[in-house]
């Protein structure tokens, strides 16, 4: 009985030493999540945007590569969230073409965009 628990003993250290290496493991997990999430948003906010030049500033060219990629973080946001951040970009494209002219905004979104719109 007593080298059960002299042989528990380590194991219980050892336990205590995984379980907080799992903890840490855990923690870098959810900021790499955190910041795939943030990269989403972001994706998605621009995806907006992008959107609403397109048909505002008579485009001829969006990504579709860039479009899978905004709609795939969409598919993992959730369609009502996703909806949100798309809003908030065309939102700020709105906001941008009222303080800088539309046509100026336009311009700089192709100088900026290069590969993601043309015209």
């Amino acid at each position: 009985m007593v080298l059960a628990c002299l042989a528990a003993a380590p194991l219980a250290g050892a336990a205590k030493a995984d379980s907080r290496a799992g903890a840490k493991a855990e923690a870098r997990n959810e900021a790499k999540n955190d910041a795939k999430n943030e990269e989403c948003i972001e994706l998605v906010k621009v995806h907006g945007l992008l959107g609403r030049a397109y048909s505002q500033c008579h485009f001829t060219f969006y990504s579709r590569g860039f479009v899978i990629q905004a709609e795939a973080c969409g598919s993992k946001m959730g369609d009502k969230i996703y909806k949100q951040w798309l809003a908030e970009g065309t939102a700020a494209f709105e906001s941008r073409a009222s303080q800088m002219g539309q046509a100026a905004l336009c311009a700089k979104i192709l100088k900026d965009f290069p590969y993601t719109v043309r015209q």
